[in-house]
Formats: C-alpha cells, structure tokens, sequence
C-alpha cells in the first residue's frame, strides 16, 4: 500500500467540478442580492435614522472613494492586519505545531496559552500602548494577539486528531518520521488548522478596527471613529461594508491557499 492512498483518504477533496461551482456561485449571489433588496426595502419603507437604504450606503461609498480617502486608509488598515496576521500564522504553526507533537512543550505553554485566549484581547491594548507607544508597532502587535491563540489551539488539535492506526501502517511499510508526518499528519490536521487560520483571520480583522480606533487613530478604524462620531450613518455603514468585504476576501484567500496546499500534498508534489 502507497502512502499517498493512505493520505488521500485521510483527507478526502470536495468536489470542484464546473457545475457545482457555478452553483455555489449562483446560490450566494442570490442571498446577497436578497440580503441587499430587503436592506433597501427597509430603509425606504420606514426611514430608519440609523438604518439607510443600500443606495444611500453605496453612494457615500463612492464619494468617500472620490476624494481619495479611501483608498489611502485601506492600504493602512491592510499593511498593520497583513504584517500583524503573518507573524501569528507563523508563531501559531510553529508553536501548535510543537506542542502537538510534544507533550511536554504542551505542558509548558497550555497555561499560557488558556489564558491569553480566555482573556479579552483588548485588555492588552494598554500593556501595549506602554510598551510600543502609539506607532504601527501597536497596531502589528494588537492584530497578532487577536489571532495567534486561536491558530495555536486548533493547530494542536489537529495535529492530534491524525489518525494513530494509519501512523502505525505507514511505518510498517517503511515510511520514515518525515514521510508520517507530512503524509499523514499534516495532511490529516489541515481542516482543524484552516479553521483556526478562518478564525484567526476574522479575530485579526477586529484587532486591526480596534487598534486603529483606540490607539493609532489611522486607518479604516479612524475613518469609522470619525463618521460616526459625527452621526453620518451612510458614511459608516459605508466603511462597515469595506470592513466586511476585506474580511470575507481575506478568509476565502486562505481557504483557497489550504485548498491547493493539500492537492500539492496529496499529489506527491510536495
């Protein structure tokens, strides 16, 4: 028996045929354009102060767009979550990684690791207002304690979740540790690693809105202290949707990242 049989079925892939694609497609643009059509129903229908139509929200959009601001703040809110983000993946694999495979790594950063997660992320933004002053530094540091215990703490649940009976067959053909691991282990903890990179990422948003609302005052959370602040609710929702729109943009990257890491592995690419 081939290891790469093995691993294939440790890691079964969905089905990425044309149709089902287009399918998919289909079905979630119809729910965002049922979503939009009911925002506008309701905003023109009862005039809402804080809720206005979809084309009010779109026309601030694009008059925030024209006067430059917006695409200025973008490029600042995406460099501290891109910078802030890549140092959790890093430290988070690494470190999940280890404490997956050893037990006593395990034992000594669990603790640490249960608290920081258990503890509102927020609290830390005057520890690290203290210690790196109001500058990116903050921000990058704010967005990486958002999401790099969540990427810990799923990284070594699925590094434990591979299947020990495969492990034992794959050695007993003549697979070496580095065969198990890659072939098995990794390919098998992959689910449970996205999902803590999808949640990592969404934690990694609310940092960098955080951060840049209470301490740097630059970015898209500036922007969002400011509008709202002076009640422009269209304006708000406006830089809302953008939040939004990053965020989605930014998980289905990394889903489609996890996607061809894993054919890469199962193909014997890599």
């Amino acid at each position: 028996m081939k290891i790469e049989t093995v691993t294939t079925a440790a890691y079964p892939q969905a089905s990425s045929s044309l149709p089902n694609t287009l399918f998919k497609g289909w079905v979630t643009a119809s729910a965002l354009l049922l979503a939009i059509a009911v925002w506008e129903m309701a905003g023109q229908l009862f005039q809402f102060p804080f809720l206005p139509p979809f084309s009010a929200v779109g026309r601030a959009w694009w008059g925030i767009y024209q006067s430059g601001e917006l695409t200025s703040e973008i490029i600042s809110s995406l460099q501290a979550l891109t910078i802030g983000f890549t140092l959790a993946v890093i430290v988070g694999l690494s470190l999940g990684t280890l404490m997956g495979i050893f037990r006593r790594v395990e034992y000594f950063f669990e603790p640490l690791v249960d608290i920081n997660l258990a503890t509102p992320s927020l609290l830390f933004v005057p520890f690290l207002f203290a210690l790196f002053g109001i500058g990116d530094e903050t921000r990058y540091a704010i967005v990486f304690m958002y999401a790099v215990f969540i990427i810990i703490v799923n990284t070594v649940a699925g590094i434990r979740t591979a299947n020990n009976d495969l492990k034992d067959m794959a050695v007993s053909f003549g697979a070496n540790q580095r065969q198990v691991f890659f072939k098995i282990t990794l390919i098998s903890s992959l689910p449970m690693v996205v999902a803590g990179l999808r949640i990592g990422m969404s934690r990694a948003v609310k940092g960098m809105i955080n951060g840049e609302l209470f301490i740097a005052l630059v970015g898209l959370g500036a922007r969002l202290r400011s509008y709202g602040g002076s009640f422009q609710i269209d304006k708000t929702m406006a830089i809302l949707l953008t939040i939004i729109v990053i965020a989605l943009l930014a998980t289905s990257m990394i889903q489609w990242l996890a996607r061809l890491i894993s054919e890469r592995l199962n193909s014997g690419q890599w």
